[in-house]
């Protein structure tokens, strides 16, 4: 973060904060229980984390606004059964994110791009 400051987003329900040199920490448990969490701050300054959960109660690879302190899932990729573990990269004012599921049968890498602006 700007200020030095270290966001750690940690399975199943936490985000931790610390500030150098990383040995005291802040943990808030979050609402949302997630699995392979990854998370990208782009150059607007806002959190995005990509994670196995739930979104509107279906479970799947789900896209989420979060702070140091909160997480809310605003979308599901298309994904279901077995996935996760997103890496996002942010290329071309859009945020990238590759996943893998197995919702179209076999286990499948897929490549979403997303406009969260």
């Amino acid at each position: 973060m700007p200020d030095e400051e270290m966001i750690a987003l940690i399975r199943p329900d936490w985000i931790g904060r610390s500030m150098p040199p990383f040995v005291d920490w802040t943990f808030t448990q979050i609402e949302h229980r997630m699995g392979g969490p990854n998370f990208i701050r782009v150059p607007d300054g806002t959190l995005w984390a990509c994670a196995r959960g739930q979104h509107e109660d279906v479970p799947g690879t789900v896209l989420a606004r979060m702070t140091p302190t909160s997480y809310e899932t605003v979308a599901r990729l298309p994904s279901s059964g077995d996935c996760s573990y997103a890496g996002m990269v942010w290329h071309d004012e859009l945020l990238w994110i590759s996943y893998y599921s197995t919702h179209e049968a076999k286990t499948s890498v897929y490549l979403a791009r997303v406009d969260v602006s």
